[in-house]
């Protein structure tokens, strides 16, 4: 996700099974893939999952911008909506 297009469909969850959210990444309905996903406690899942085979994925997927804190989903929609309502 780049942060100069607004996400259009999101997933909000609170999965732990890091192969559930890996392969949430790759949903898609109708040609139409997710383009993010944001996690109500990112933090708690790091803490959870940090000696999990699977942390690599996870890590990758917060590198990349697909995978971030329900916090950050709240600043986009600030941001979004801000600048939409001062034009």
């Amino acid at each position: 996700m780049t942060q100069d297009k607004f996400p259009k469909y999101v997933l909000v969850t609170n999965e732990y099974d890091p192969g559930r959210l890996v392969n949430t990444n790759g949903l898609a309905r109708r040609g139409q893939k997710i383009d993010g996903i944001y996690h109500i406690n990112l933090e708690l899942l790091q803490g959870v999952l940090h000696d999990h085979e699977r942390m690599r994925d996870i890590n990758e997927l917060i590198a990349v911008g697909r995978l971030r804190s329900i916090e950050e989903f709240f600043k986009d929609l600030k941001i979004e909506y801000s600048s939409k309502s001062e034009t």
